[in-house]
């Protein structure tokens, strides 16, 4: 059971500490935000089992958790090389602050913004400052309250980022963390933004992670989200688009790492046109649990989403899916597709899946659909047939069922690093290269 006075205690503790670290900026933007965060977060409670969005999502090991304030550490690079994608524009955040010696930003092309919250002066700062209003939210809420550093992305209208823009995330143990990235996406603009979450070290931290980009008419992103983070952390994140017509989304979630984590994805559909896409994978072992929940508004015309999540789950591990579709009064010839398929390796694995569709026009195509199950016999009869040992022919099938949300990632440093990681997870790198 949470208790909500200690628990409000100790992030109460934990503000003061963190305030008296940034002693000096009394006057800034970014103190009101934290100021007025605060006093909202003390109007609000942590959600518990009786709160619908989160029957099945358990805070009270978080709740119970002590953490740290955020401070900046210095780490050499051999620390984290191994997550460097070739070629990318890189941006390295170490306790959510970003940390120029291990930051590349040299193959930044004409027409692109990005800049850290902490080189931004306040007339820029005060530009995007109405992206942290808590929203009635508690994790919104800490968020604005410990607000500190974070990173602005801006492409202008008819450039193309070739290279795509790897935002590494790296926390140590003990620390709360509010990563933030804000982006827009001009019209006719083109890029792909890359979030890595990654762990220093073992043991217990806590990220609570929030992102929003606005993608205007005709541009084009691509975002990807890997939570990779050691199997004692606690991990939230929310991540808003909005667009606009004739504008294109490609977003994919991919979760392997944390204790507990829970994410939400919410698209705004707000002109005709449009095209959103998205996917997810999620692979909990152990006693891990992951939440993924999506939330798409369709309200203008003669727009497409798309929506794959699928899951493996292994051992005593739980998961959460629930996506909900809006077809809005206005949205007519709406076309809305909703799958989450889940694979079960243990029969002490447990998913829990709701889609849902609520719609309000009568012109539209949409579907949706949950499937639970275990590895399919003839397949594994087949591979065995053929001299491939049950272990192996197990592990080849999983990796099947997870590649399909692997190659639709479009960013090939990205979906190279997944394949690895994926064969890694089920040991099947020498078998494979042999």
């Amino acid at each position: 059971m949470i208790d909500q006075n200690e628990t409000k205690k100790n992030f109460s503790d934990l503000f003061s500490q963190f305030e008296s670290q940034l002693n000096g900026q009394k006057s800034s933007t970014r103190h009101a935000i934290r100021k007025i965060a605060f006093a909202e977060f003390l109007k609000l409670e942590f959600p518990t089992g009786k709160h619908e969005e989160w029957k099945y999502t358990n805070l009270e090991s978080l709740t119970k958790s002590k953490f740290k304030a955020p401070s900046p550490i210095k780490i050499e690079l051999p620390a984290i090389s191994n997550e460097f994608m070739p070629g990318a524009i890189r941006i390295v955040f170490v306790n959510g602050f970003f940390d120029k010696t291990l930051s590349d930003l040299s193959s930044v092309p004409k027409g692109t913004t990005i800049k850290p919250f902490s080189q931004m002066n306040e007339k820029e700062f005060e530009s995007i400052s109405p992206v942290f209003g808590t929203k009635g939210d508690v994790f919104s809420a800490i968020h604005g309250a410990f607000l500190e550093d974070g990173l602005y992305v801006e492409i202008s209208d008819k450039t193309a980022v070739e290279a795509p823009v790897q935002i590494i995330f790296v926390s140590e143990s003990g620390v709360l963390t509010q990563p933030c990235v804000f982006g827009q996406i001009g019209e006719l603009a083109q890029c792909t933004i890359v979030e890595d979450y990654i762990s220093l070290e073992q043991g217990v931290h806590f990220t609570n992670a929030r992102s929003e980009f606005h993608i205007k008419e005709a541009g084009i992103l691509h975002h990807y989200r890997f939570q990779n983070e050691n199997l004692s952390a606690f991990h939230i994140g929310h991540t808003t688009l909005t667009q606009e017509k004739r504008s294109t989304a490609d977003t994919a979630n991919i979760c392997f790492g944390g204790a507990m984590t829970r994410n939400l994805t919410t698209a705004l559909l707000n002109g005709e046109h449009i095209e959103s896409t998205l996917n997810g994978l999620y692979m909990p072992t152990g006693s891990q649990h992951v939440d993924n929940r999506t939330v798409i508004h369709h309200k203008k015309p003669n727009c497409n989403s798309h929506e794959l999540y699928k899951g493996i789950m292994n051992d005593k591990s739980t998961a959460v899916f629930n996506g909900k579709i809006f077809v809005h009064q206005d949205a007519q010839k709406t076309d809305a597709k909703q799958s989450n398929n889940n694979l079960l390796l243990s029969p002490d694995a447990t998913i829990n899946t709701k889609p849902q569709l609520e719609i309000f026009a009568d012109d539209v195509k949409c579907t949706h659909g949950a499937t639970v199950g275990r590895l399919d016999e003839k397949g594994m009869f087949y591979l065995k047939s053929r001299g491939i040992r049950h272990a192996e022919a197990q592990n080849l099938m999983t990796l099947a069922f997870a590649e399909e949300v692997v190659t639709k990632i479009k960013c090939e440093p990205l979906r190279n690093r997944l394949d690895t990681e994926i064969k890694k997870r089920f040991g099947l790198e020498e078998s494979i290269n042999a």
